[in-house]
């Protein structure tokens, strides 16, 4: 469904990104990793439109974005930032309900259709209990589970997130893992992120895109990585894998 063709991509002469392609198929979890300044982040910008690439093509069932209103790429794409800074004066409800922006008239106005696909979406994000409190009061695992709501309520069929389980303790890191998966799975949403946690990857069975000096490194599922100790050559140090209760577990050596 989502097609990416020799996407190049430089600034001030120094090349982000070289030649990138790959294809994601509808229901896929994968996880974009690779050292800092590897390109992740600026590709996963790209995909969304954030930053236009010097050449290349994205299509999203054959359709190149680069010919479609931003409007319209919205209902294709979302993207769930590390944080924000908008919008900061709304409450829950309010924040999560703009997701619906791509599908409203002129005048803003929304239809009862609208007003269900929010409802139904602030509740399997868990959010009913505080959609009526201000935004900037919640923490940093709520904040993102808002953001992530006002995502799904875009109703897009690719869900981007930069880092979304960053700078979490890790209970909340495990709710925003278990909900990114759950949604994957009941939603049948593609999960396209930028992230550090090998580990929470492997064991929501993504597959990964490595990206290396701005070049794709590899491209393949989360057991090949493991059985062929891609992490390694990857990031050019040693791991140990664990396997415990059917679980593995990658830690440096």
């Amino acid at each position: 469904m989502l097609k990416v063709n020799n996407i190049n991509y430089s600034q001030k002469d120094k090349h982000i990104l070289k030649n990138i392609s790959f294809s994601i198929n509808q229901g896929d979890i994968v996880s974009i990793i690779g050292s800092n300044g590897a390109g992740k982040t600026t590709l996963l910008k790209i995909l969304n439109r954030l930053i236009k690439a010097q050449s290349g093509s994205i299509l999203i069932d054959n359709i190149n974005i680069d010919l479609c209103r931003q409007k319209d790429i919205a209902k294709l794409i979302s993207y769930v930032p590390q944080n924000s800074s908008i919008y900061n004066n709304l409450t829950v409800y309010e924040y999560a309900a703009t997701g619906r922006y791509p599908y409203l008239d002129y005048f803003g106005s929304m239809q009862k259709h609208d007003i269900e696909i929010i409802d139904y979406f602030i509740n399997i994000t868990g959010l009913n209990d505080f959609k009526d409190r201000a935004f900037t009061t919640l923490s940093g695992g709520e904040m993102q589970r808002v953001m992530i709501a006002s995502a799904l309520i875009q109703e897009a069929k690719i869900m981007l997130l930069d880092e979304p389980a960053s700078f979490l303790d890790p209970k909340s890191k495990d709710d925003i893992n278990n909900l990114l998966y759950n949604i994957n799975k009941k939603e049948n949403v593609t999960i396209v992120m930028v992230t550090h946690d090998i580990n929470y990857a492997i064991a929501n069975k993504s597959k990964f895109l490595c990206l290396k000096k701005g070049e794709l490194f590899e491209y393949n599922s989360w057991d090949y990585m493991i059985d062929n100790q891609v992490f390694s050559l990857l990031y050019d140090m040693e791991f140990e894998y664990i396997k415990h209760n059917n679980k593995v577990v990658v830690i440096p050596k």
